[in-house]
Order: structure tokens, then C-alpha cells, then sequence
């Protein structure tokens, strides 16, 4: 009798327990951490489309002609990319941006998924010696949809968890806005405007965060497929740039059929001083309506000029499109001469 008693006390709690292991959530596995990126530039791909929901100053649009990510940057692993007038990085990339604002607790970007292939893309907060930085990344693990399925809380370069470490997003998503705000040992990652609005926002909270490292805030990437847009930052009173001088000229070059074209112009800021360390954006339109984008960084006295040597003959024109300068925006009312010249190239 004793044996059978105990028999049925061992299956009645065998049999409580099995609805509790049923219902034991699967803990979601990190492919990253175990297929190494692919050792490339970041690439093309289709073009993202984004849509709005920003709160803070936009740092960078990446508005700009494709290539390395640019002056106002520095990147510290891998590769990162302007592609498409949006940013991506690669091979484990990280960037940050030069002198942004704030005390590296809060960023935000547009991220878009534009590749089946396993990729992430995301922010980096507190940056400082790179090691345990706050690393916050949107994830394509979606077997071969063309979404974000995953996130995650972690440091370094997709180093160690804290928090909800990597977790499963409630819902997939193809597009979205995304803030990262710490507060404290608290970290939340913010996805608005999801799939141009078509779904709710989600928002999650990593707790346990370690002490801040560094002030800097910027971008990461794996693979540079998926992309990021409108980088932002604290809100900030920006200065403006516009043209103070410009001149365009020609003049045959040293080898006979071949002629010099040259744009010159001077930056200045909204005290009319020069603006040193702009980049200028602009088009060169060739006789036969053909377009040539060019773009350069001023001087200590804020001069930049884009020569061009062809042999057609016929008006040149070059319209400037673009300024940009860490805490500054290009402001076009403020131009003191054309943004277009044009110069008729001939005989002499």
C-alpha cells in the first residue's frame, strides 16, 4: 500500500509539471554570434523607403553622393557606407558621429530592411573605448522574409547581453523609426511609424545596463545590406551655411582638344565667417544634358573648387545642391550669389 501511495504522489506531480515545461518560451538564438559576417564592403541593393516620427535634430541625412560614410564620421570596425542617399555598415561596423551633441544617452534613426539575407543594423549609445559601449540592434533573422524579426540589448560589438539580451520582436516589420533613450541602469529601444504606420508601436526595456562608457552616439551594421536613414541627436540650436562667393571660368588645357572647367566658391556661416571643413554637394550639367555630381571639402577659409577636364564643346553648367558641417544647415535664402553658373566652352 505504502508503494502505491507514493506512486501516485510521483505521478501527480509528474503530471503538474508537464503543463509548465509545455509552456517554457524557447529562448531565440542569435545567428550572428554564430556565422561570422561576411568580410565585404557595404553594398547596394533596393532602394529603402522610410517614413517620419522623428523627435530629435537630425545629425545626418546622409543626403549625399555614394561612398564612404564621410568627414563627419568615424568609423571603428568594418565598413560604413552612403548608398543611396541612406547609410549601411558591414563586417561588423560601428561608427560614430564627430561632436554630437548631448551626453551619448539617446539616438535615434530610420531603419529599413531591403534584403532576405541575415543582417542588423542599429545604434550605439555612450560610446567611449568602443568595449562596452551600449550596442542596440534591429535584426533580419526571418528565414528569407524581407523583415526585421529580432533585437537586441548588448555592449561592445554585438558582445555581451544585458536586459532582455536578444529577444523576438511581438511583430515582424519591414520599416521603422528607432529611438534609444538611457535613463539611469535602464535602456529603451522605441520603434515607431512601423511599415509607414500600418502597425503599433513596440517598445522595449533592457534593465542593467553598465556605467556609461563614453558620451559618443553613431550607427553599426553585419552585413551592409539593410539600411539606416535621418541619424539624429539631442536637439540642438544649429548655425546655418550658405554661399558667399562663386566664380565659374574656362580655359584650354595642355593637351590640344581638351579644356579646363572650373567652379570656385567660399562658405561661409551665419556670422559670415568662413566655414572651414564643409562638405559642398553639387552637379555639373554637360553640354548634351549629361550629369556629373561632384563634392569636396572646403578650407581653413572655407574655399572649395570642382576643375573638370573634357573636350566637348558647348555650355557647362554647375548648380551647388548641398552643405553640410556637424551642428550646421545649409540655408539657401542666405546665398549672396546663385546656386547655378553656366560658361560657354568654345574656341578661343
Amino acid at each position: 500500500m505504502r508503494k502505491i501511495v507514493y506512486l501516485a504522489v510521483l505521478l501527480v506531480l509528474l503530471l503538474g509539471t508537464v503543463p509548465a515545461l509545455a509552456q517554457a518560451p524557447n529562448q531565440p538564438v542569435d545567428l550572428t554570434k554564430l556565422l561570422p559576417p561576411p568580410v565585404t564592403a557595404p553594398a547596394g541593393g533596393a532602394p529603402a523607403t522610410f517614413g517620419g516620427g522623428r523627435t530629435l535634430s537630425v545629425l545626418d541625412d546622409f543626403n549625399r553622393a555614394d561612398g564612404p560614410i564621410g568627414p563627419n564620421w568615424t568609423v571603428h570596425n568594418g565598413g560604413c557606407n552612403v548608398v543611396s542617399n541612406t547609410a549601411t555598415c558591414g563586417s561588423s561596423g560601428r561608427a560614430t558621429f564627430n561632436g554630437a551633441p548631448g551626453d551619448g544617452n539617446v539616438a535615434e534613426i530610420d531603419v529599413a530592411c531591403v534584403s532576405t539575407a541575415l543582417d542588423y543594423q542599429g545604434l550605439l549609445l555612450d560610446y567611449g573605448a568602443g568595449a562596452t559601449n551600449l550596442f542596440l540592434k534591429v535584426q533580419n533573422q526571418s528565414e528569407g522574409q524581407l523583415l526585421f524579426s529580432h533585437a537586441a540589448c548588448y555592449t561592445g560589438n554585438n558582445g555581451t547581453g544585458f536586459g532582455l539580451g536578444f529577444f523576438a520582436l511581438s511583430s515582424f516589420f519591414a520599416t521603422a523609426h528607432m529611438k534609444a533613450t538611457r535613463v539611469g541602469n535602464d535602456v529603451t529601444i522605441e520603434f515607431t511609424n512601423i511599415d509607414g504606420g500600418a502597425q503599433p508601436p513596440q517598445t522595449y526595456v533592457c534593465s542593467g545596463a553598465p556605467a556609461p562608457e563614453g558620451t559618443g552616439i553613431g550607427i553599426l551594421g553585419y552585413t551592409g545590406l539593410d539600411r539606416v536613414d535621418n541619424f539624429g541627436g539631442p536637439a540642438v540650436s544649429l548655425g546655418s551655411l550658405h554661399l558667399n562667393k562663386a566664380k565659374m571660368n574656362w580655359a584650354p588645357a595642355a593637351r590640344p582638344g581638351m579644356y579646363k572647367i572650373i567652379w570656385s566658391g567660399r562658405i561661409h556661416d551665419q556670422d559670415d565667417q568662413p566655414a572651414a571643413g564643409a562638405m559642398v554637394y553639387g552637379d555639373y550639367y554637360y553640354p548634351g544634358g549629361t550629369v556629373h555630381p561632384k563634392s569636396g571639402l572646403t578650407d581653413s577659409l572655407g574655399r572649395v573648387k570642382f576643375p573638370v577636364k573634357e573636350s566637348l564643346l558647348g555650355q557647362y553648367t554647375f548648380c551647388l545642391t548641398n552643405i553640410t558641417k556637424a551642428g550646421y544647415a545649409y540655408d539657401p535664402g542666405m546665398n549672396e550669389v546663385p546656386e547655378c553658373m553656366s560658361v560657354f566652352v568654345g574656341p578661343p
